[in-house]
């Protein structure tokens, strides 16, 4: 593969730019479009042109973009996937090297690190940045990032939290007050580093904490 046509997956109008900016030059022939999930890419899917996907891994739930990006592959052999994040569970790293993606960078990996991984996927090879490949090793010696500590109480409100309940409902399904479940949701919202409660939801499941 010399020429690649590019599709993009991200939310982030700022990042959406400054990928744009290395997606105008060879071994890039054309930036077909950015879109904000996988969903919006496959509902026009017949007209894809699709030599190259780069995706934000966090712009959906990690589980649910692998799988579709998966069978995308199978039913486009000649797509080849790029994706990048800001870090992840072993388990879903684990995922993303067995479903041999192409290319691995992390978010903060410098543009040269996209723009070696572009060139390396044109040429066929698979890339994994600098910072991957610690994060693999890391991972490997259980040294990795470790998951922030809930107590049991905030752990059964989270699931109830993900589960979709209000707040009464979750104080009456375990016998607390209101008041009670809102201490525990600030707790987990501080203990998790997020500003709401579908932060709560996004770090929580790539954490793997339910």
């Amino acid at each position: 593969m010399n020429d690649l046509n590019v599709n993009l997956i991200e939310k982030t109008p700022l990042f959406v730019e400054g990928l744009k900016g290395i997606l105008h030059s060879p071994p890039v022939s054309k930036f077909v479009r950015s879109v904000s999930s996988h969903s919006c890419l496959t509902a026009n899917s017949i007209q894809m042109p699709c030599g190259l996907l780069i995706a934000n891994l966090e712009t959906e739930s990690p589980n649910s973009l692998i799988c579709g990006l998966t069978q995308l592959k199978k039913q486009h052999s000649d797509c080849r996937i790029i994706l990048y994040f800001d870090n992840i569970s072993p388990k879903i790293l684990k995922r993303l090297l067995v479903s041999k993606f192409e290319g691995l960078l992390l978010r903060q990996d410098p543009v040269s690190d996209f723009v070696q991984a572009i060139s390396d996927v044109a040429m066929g090879k698979r890339s994994l940045s600098d910072n991957v490949k610690k994060l693999i090793l890391e991972y490997s010696l259980g040294i990795g990032p470790k998951k922030k500590k809930l107590t049991e109480r905030e752990q059964e409100v989270l699931q109830l939290i993900i589960e979709e309940y209000t707040t009464k409902e979750i104080a009456k399904k375990l016998f607390i007050s209101s008041c009670t479940v809102e201490t525990h949701r600030l707790n987990i919202i501080q203990k998790l580093g997020v500003r709401n409660t579908a932060g709560i939801v996004r770090e929580a499941m790539r954490m793997d904490l339910f």
